[in-house]
């Protein structure tokens, strides 16, 4: 059975500042939800890996907004009580039942500072990490969560490495300032689309609607000072320097792919369209591509959240 460090018991310096080196800014979007077990293992100062709970554990964690956790872990196919009775088990069935087993509950705190996570159990089915402070590293990388878990039960050197898959898609409500919107072009070339210093905001919220906008820092202003009265330069400009759209959104976790369906866009062209964006989303940063036109070329927009 793998364990954490109780809190105030051993210090991770070295583990905890190449965390910080290898993984992204963490986000409370980056954590929140429920994911499903993908391994357990013991990892020995050799770097070999020792399957604690058989080759497919399974299990689940689920971390909410309020800082309450639950976590399960199971061996898969552990053997049934052959008198179906907890009451009448033999002494090798309830070790089975024990050994197959790590689960708990409580709450838990993040600190971005040397990603890590603390586990403030209030119960476990292992009795003597009731009440505990047990605190690990976190790695996140895409839809994988990583708790490094610096000691085991089995003591040495050994450390324990716990990964879970997101079952449940990130949340992109809130919202977005516009970092960069540039062109890939086919000869590999990257271009500012909208200039150095482009100006956009983006809004998702909960019930799947989104607006979107995205300019030129200093677009060109009608002289006349009236849009009836613009020039067939100034009519361009505004058409190549600034992009608007709005509708509805979906996201895809497994596949990585956000969907809009345009109501209305600036650019006539795209109403009633549906357009797919493979996107990647580390920590509060969120980039997406459109598809290729017809040259070859790719825009790609990126975000970063402000709430």
């Amino acid at each position: 059975m793998l364990k954490c460090t109780i809190q105030g018991m051993t210090r991770l310096p070295i583990l905890m500042l190449s965390l910080a080196c290898a993984a992204m800014r963490l986000s409370a979007q980056s954590y929140l939800g429920t994911w499903a077990l993908v391994l357990v293992d013991r990892v020995a100062p050799d770097g070999s890996h020792t399957h604690l709970y058989g080759d497919n554990p399974e299990g689940v964690m689920t971390l909410d907004a309020d800082g309450r956790y639950t976590m399960q872990i199971l061996k898969a196919g552990r053997p049934k009580f052959a008198s179906g009775s907890k009451l009448t088990g033999t002494p090798d069935e309830n070790q089975q039942a024990v050994k197959g087993s790590n689960s708990h509950f409580g709450r838990y705190s993040v600190d971005d500072r040397d990603h890590s996570i603390t586990f403030h159990i209030d119960h476990a089915f292992f009795p003597n990490w009731e009440a505990t402070d047990q605190k690990c590293g976190l790695k996140i990388v895409d839809d994988r969560l990583t708790i490094i878990q610096p000691t085991t039960s089995a003591g040495g050197k050994s450390t324990g490495e716990v990964v879970w898959r997101r079952v449940d898609g990130p949340s992109l409500a809130g919202t977005w300032t516009l970092t960069a919107a540039d062109e890939i072009r086919p000869d590999g070339s990257r271009v500012h689309a909208y200039g150095e210093n482009p100006e956009g905001q983006l809004i998702f919220d909960d019930a799947g609607h989104y607006s979107v906008w995205i300019s030129r820092a200093m677009h060109t202003k009608f002289k006349s000072g009236e849009k009836s009265g613009g020039t067939g330069d100034e009519y361009k400009a505004a058409t190549l320097e600034i992009s608007t759209h709005y509708g509805r959104y979906a996201v895809d976790a497994a596949s990585h792919t956000l969907t809009f369906d345009i109501v209305h866009a600036s650019f006539p062209n795209l109403d009633g369209a549906e357009q797919k964006r493979p996107y990647e989303l580390t920590g509060d940063d969120l980039t997406w591509r459109l598809p290729p036109r017809p040259d070859g070329t790719i825009a790609l927009s990126s975000w970063r959240r402000t709430r």
